[in-house]
């Protein structure tokens, strides 16, 4: 599941988070499992696809199920944007 946050970190019931902070042509992402830094990388991308394929990258080379772990959104990226719709449909 998904949820708008700013760059804060929560306790989470499970065992991992997945954090994705949006620049404009920028993406970080960090995994946290079992309260520890597992990956934190920043990928170059130009489209919401794009974005969507880095964020799905991380859950398949962890063996994260999507239905399962919390992913935090912040940075450039609206409820209404198109990478939004992309990453609420797929994770």
């Amino acid at each position: 599941h998904m949820e708008a946050s700013s760059w804060t970190y929560k306790e989470y019931k499970t065992s991992a988070q997945v954090f994705v902070h949006v620049d404009f042509g920028f993406v970080n992402i960090t995994l946290r499992k079992n309260g520890k830094l597992e990956i934190c990388n920043q990928f170059e991308y130009q489209t919401p696809n794009d974005l969507l394929y880095y964020v799905l990258l991380i859950f398949s080379e962890f063996d994260l199920d999507p239905e399962k772990i919390p992913v935090i959104l912040s940075g450039e990226i609206t409820k209404t944007s198109d990478a939004f719709y992309r990453l609420y449909k797929y994770i």
